[in-house]
């Protein structure tokens, strides 16, 4: 129906039940000179799917990378900072971006411990150097 049905509107609402991302790309490449805003539109849901799939990969290594620093003690700077940006740049959105939340949290509440430890021990090191 999405590619031969007879109204543009016929075709747009056979377009938005269609969910296999392989059915749509036919879709797409057959109603091309067809139709445009059935084209468009297919268009956009491939994107938006494409974007989401890239999204959760990304929180996918995020956390890896994440793990990975928290194996270090005292946690790297430069590279909280970059794994930080990263996750801003993430938004919201799948749930594999809750793993990921939940590693940044922890690696920003441990490396705020770390400062304050490392603060405490250069206000120990100046009272015993004053001594």
């Amino acid at each position: 129906m999405a590619i031969h049905g007879r109204f543009s509107e016929v075709r747009l609402a056979a377009l938005q039940r269609i969910e296999d991302s392989d059915v749509l790309e036919r879709v797409a490449e057959v109603i091309r000179d067809k139709d445009k805003r059935v084209y468009r539109c297919c268009k956009e849901r491939l994107r938006q799917r494409h974007q989401a799939s890239e999204t959760a990969h990304r929180a996918v290594e995020l956390a890896a990378a994440l793990r990975d620093l928290l194996d270090f003690v005292p946690i790297h700077r430069s590279r909280m900072l970059n794994l930080e940006k990263e996750f801003s740049s993430l938004g919201n959105g799948p749930e594999a971006i809750s793993e990921s939340k939940a590693l940044m949290d922890e690696a920003r509440s441990r490396f705020q411990q770390e400062s304050l430890a490392e603060r405490n021990l250069q206000a120990c090191l100046v009272s015993a150097q004053q001594l």
